[in-house]
């Protein structure tokens, strides 16, 4: 046995909380996400082709990484490209439509009242 293996033993009776897996609300939300990520990387990876520079930087509004091109105009794909007053009801991008989508999960999948 490793010298000082035995001090990092876990008992059940140790653990403060049991983990559950996401609802399907936060699945969503998790998925959504997944999927505008994806789109700011395609978007990145094809303006990196054209010649654009990636920038030690993130965007100020979304913490996106910032593009530079050849003129040296900082450029986010993210609220240039993908942001718009349409993704305010996007869970993904809004806490506010997050929150409100798990709500309405939660509430839509409880038993009626007797």
């Amino acid at each position: 046995m490793l010298p000082g293996a035995g001090n990092m033993s876990l008992k059940a009776e140790d653990d403060d909380f049991e983990w559950e897996p996401p609802s399907e609300a936060e699945m969503k939300v998790i998925q959504a996400r997944r999927e505008r990520q994806d789109k700011i990387s395609k978007l990145m990876g094809d303006y990196l082709l054209k010649g654009y520079k990636m920038l030690g930087e993130c965007c100020d509004q979304c913490g996106t990484i910032l593009l530079q091109d050849k003129q040296k105009k900082n450029y986010c794909v993210a609220c240039q490209e993908l942001d718009s007053d349409v993704d305010k009801d996007n869970p993904a991008l809004n806490a506010q439509a997050a929150l409100s989508q798990v709500r309405e999960e939660t509430v839509g999948g409880q038993p009626p009242r007797s």
